[in-house]
């Protein structure tokens, strides 16, 4: 599976000139309340924070209290060094802000401009630390830049910018396990495109969590069947599973779609190859090497394919062979003949499929010569069933010229 791609953002992330200031309320009759404001101007959170639950546990519906608990979070969490230690501030603090207006709905409009600069002034920081990690390519400044917009998130969680930035810091920093829940998150809100999808599955797969990759994909080509990348990704996910059959029949389903897809086909004829349907894969690999002459796979599994199929001859005919030797004297003359005119006739045909592995043969292992790039072959792989193929077919100078790289133990004809 390809590593998921580092994703720079396309425009231009600028601090917000928005500062939030913790308000301390005009004066409260209550002396816990004042107690508390009069240790957050003093930055004294711990004893803030007691003196702020001392009141909410005296009353638990006083959303004057929880405003001032989430006020104290947030100034805590400009003061914390960890930006983890942040982002579970911001989210304490915007927990205390939903309980205030929940107990008192009249609280909302301030609370949610206090929200909107606390988002702003978030943001602005991820972004400052997004660029600054861009230009020095530091991985723990991109950690610091997802903390940031995680945070942001928890303020505005329905925010999918925030989330995908956070996303895509993780990926910058190479922590592709923590890029997958924004992900999903970005999902479960409702931004289901292409490439939320497309990369969310290349997280999975990296992190070989295939049936969830193959669920979201399923998903994903109900409502783009059209796209090839997400199909392409189902059909892999398939085959890592071990769903042959279901993969197969997905690849079929693909294959009649978009019929000029090379790689379709050649992964198709593969799968044929693996299950012994000669015929099928012979079919989808010759057409898979016409629509591209470059994949060094196709032609030698289109070689593999021809050679194994000239190997099931010879078990058959071996069988004809056995059954005139063990049964000849019940054999009537007529009845031998017959047999002996189909072991040769299958002689034939098996030369013919091994001269018929020859040509693709030859084509992976030129194209192997000059680029090994898109393959894990080697050029020993391919020389095997070739030198194999020129012996079964007579060639044996040819045979000799490949003998060499084959490294065979020793020189016999493989049946």
């Amino acid at each position: 599976m390809s590593t998921p791609l580092r994703r720079r953002p396309f425009f231009a992330l600028l601090m917000s000139g928005l500062l939030l200031v913790a308000a301390t309320g005009c004066g409260s009759s209550n002396p816990n309340i004042s107690d508390a404001e009069s240790a957050l101007e003093n930055q004294n959170y711990d004893q803030a924070l007691q003196s702020v639950n001392k009141a909410i546990a005296a009353d638990s519906t006083n959303a004057q209290a929880h405003r001032l608990k989430a006020n104290i979070f947030y100034q805590q969490a400009q003061n914390a060094d960890a930006p983890e230690r942040r982002a579970e501030l911001i989210s304490e603090m915007r927990s205390s802000y939903d309980r205030a207006i929940e107990i008192d709905p009249g609280m909302q409009e301030a609370i949610e401009l206090r929200l909107i600069q606390a988002y702003q002034q978030e943001f602005g920081r991820g972004a400052q630390a997004y660029n600054r990690a861009d230009s020095l390519d530091d991985p723990e400044t991109f950690r610091e830049a997802a903390s940031y917009f995680e945070a942001a998130s928890q303020i505005r969680p329905d925010s999918v910018r925030a989330i995908r930035l956070a996303a895509n810091s993780y990926i910058n920093a190479g922590d592709y396990e923590a890029a997958i829940a924004p992900y999903e998150r970005i999902i479960e809100i409702g931004d289901v495109e292409v490439p939320t999808y497309n990369t969310l599955a290349q997280l999975y797969a990296q992190q070989q969590r295939t049936e969830d990759a193959i669920s979201l994909l399923e998903d994903a080509t109900d409502q783009y069947p059209e796209n090839a990348d997400l199909r392409s990704q189902l059909l892999n996910a398939y085959v890592r599973a071990g769903n042959t059959e279901q993969a197969m029949t997905a690849y079929e389903e693909a294959i009649q779609t978009n019929p000029q897809n090379a790689t379709y086909r050649a992964n198709y004829g593969s799968m044929l190859l693996n299950a012994d349907r000669f015929d099928a894969a012979i079919e989808q690999l010759r057409r898979a090497v016409e629509l591209n002459p470059d994949n060094i796979n196709a032609h030698f599994n289109l070689g593999v394919a021809y050679r194994n199929k000239a190997v099931a001859v010879n078990d058959s005919i071996r069988t004809l062979d056995e059954r005139r030797s063990s049964q000849s004297e019940q054999l009537s003359d007529q009845e031998i003949q017959e047999l002996d005119q189909q072991i040769s006739q299958l002689a034939e045909r098996r030369t013919e499929l091994f001269r018929q592995s020859i040509d693709p043969l030859t084509a992976a292992r030129q194209q192997l010569q000059q680029d090994a790039s898109d393959t894990n072959l080697n050029e020993e792989q391919i020389c095997r069933p070739l030198f194999t193929a020129y012996v079964q077919t007579n060639q044996r100078e040819k045979a000799q010229q490949v003998e060499q790289c084959a490294n065979f133990p020793d020189s016999g004809d493989e049946q």
